[in-house]
C-alpha cells in the first residue's frame, strides 16, 4: 500500500492542482449514470456467487450494478 501511495499520490496531487474543483465528483456521477445506461457492461465484471468464499451477498448482478451506480451518483454529488 505504501508503494502505491508513493507512486499514485503525486499523480493525484498534480491532477488536483491542474483540474477544476469537483472534477472527481463529476467523474463519479458520470460513472454512476453509466451503471443505469449500460448495466450489461458492468454486470460482466461482477464476480459469480461464491467467489468470495464465506462472504455471500444475495441478489443478482444487475441488482448490485444498479445500487452501486446509485451510491456513486450520491457520493459524487457530495464531492462536487
Amino acid at each position: 500500500i505504501a508503494c502505491t501511495l508513493v507512486v499514485i499520490g503525486p499523480i493525484f496531487g498534480v491532477a488536483r492542482r491542474l483540474l477544476p474543483s469537483g472534477w472527481f465528483g463529476l467523474l463519479y456521477i458520470m460513472m454512476g449514470i453509466l451503471h443505469f445506461l449500460s448495466p450489461d457492461l458492468f454486470c460482466a465484471v461482477v464476480p459469480p456467487p461464491g467467489t468470495w468464499g464465506f462472504w455471500y451477498i444475495p441478489g443478482t448482478a444487475k441488482f448490485h450494478v444498479l445500487w452501486s451506480g446509485a451510491v456513486e451518483v450520491i457520493c459524487g454529488s457530495g464531492l462536487v
